[in-house]
């Protein structure tokens, strides 16, 4: 053999032992990063929120809601805020002049009634957005006004002189001028006024008067008509000047902006 031949031998010999396996270069650990996350933010939505449930209506509801913002006293006070009303129950007023008597007995009971219910009010703690801060101090001036009209009316029925010096005297003022009068010819003429008046938004108009000359023509006239004008005059006429909590859908709304999903299941109206 020729000694060319001899060193092209040891040459492919020699660069046969030094290649490499191409497969080991291109084996990658798989990356379980994206896994993990996933894992951590399943934990975490389970943990960070809760569920509420109230009523409407129609409906019963239940709305998802995150416990980092909320707690669920919280919410209770919120909805007790939205849902009860802030007025007073005991009456001032009476429809029939033998009831008179009963009401000496309801200014003792307005007093607890309005300081249960304002402690109440105060004591609750909604969620503190400016909605709900708002709407808390309006249910407070709310309960505060039917207060002091519920007061100052029953007042009125012993001593009907005190409507000449309250805040509505001037708008309500022929109701408080005719009951703190002693002359019944302007009592029962403010009276009849007042009759011709409301006639007009009754259903039975006629009917209306015949019962109203009924009470007009009896022994008891004035009686009646100190009762109607203080129930439906004068109380009417103060009413319509509080400061009322409008209760609509738009408090629904903000309620429901509280929760991240709201599911409700409703009667048929």
């Amino acid at each position: 053999m020729s000694r060319i031949s001899i060193i092209f031998l040891v040459v492919v010999l020699l660069g046969s032992c030094t290649s490499t396996n191409p497969s080991q270069e291109t084996t990658t650990t798989p990356d379980t990063t994206q896994i993990s996350v996933e894992t951590t933010d399943s934990v975490t939505n389970t943990t960070d929120t809760s569920t509420f449930q109230w009523d409407t209506e129609l409906c019963q509801n239940k709305g998802t809601y995150l416990t980092k913002q909320y707690s669920e006293a919280q919410l209770k006070d919120t909805y007790t805020l939205w849902s009860a009303s802030s007025l007073l129950s005991t009456s001032a007023t009476v429809f029939k002049p033998q009831d008179i008597g009963q009401l000496d007995q309801n200014t003792s009971k307005l007093e607890k009634e309005y300081a249960d219910k304002r402690k109440q009010l105060e004591q609750l703690n909604p969620i503190q957005t400016p909605y709900w801060v708002k709407l808390k101090k309006a249910r407070l001036q709310e309960l505060d006004e039917d207060y002091q009209l519920r007061k100052l009316t029953l007042e009125a029925n012993r001593n009907p002189s005190v409507l000449l010096n309250s805040k509505y005297a001037e708008s309500c003022r022929q109701y408080a001028e005719a009951l703190a009068s002693a002359d019944s010819t302007q009592i029962l003429e403010t009276w009849k006024a007042m009759a011709e008046e409301q006639k007009k938004n009754n259903g039975s108009p006629e009917q209306y008067m015949r019962i109203f000359y009924t009470k007009y023509n009896s022994v008891e006239n004035l009686d009646y008509a100190k009762v109607e004008i203080m129930t439906f005059g004068w109380w009417n006429c103060c009413n319509m000047q509080l400061n009322r909590v409008n209760q609509d859908m738009a408090m629904e709304e903000e309620f429901n902006k509280l929760f991240t999903s709201v599911q409700s299941q409703c009667d048929e109206p």
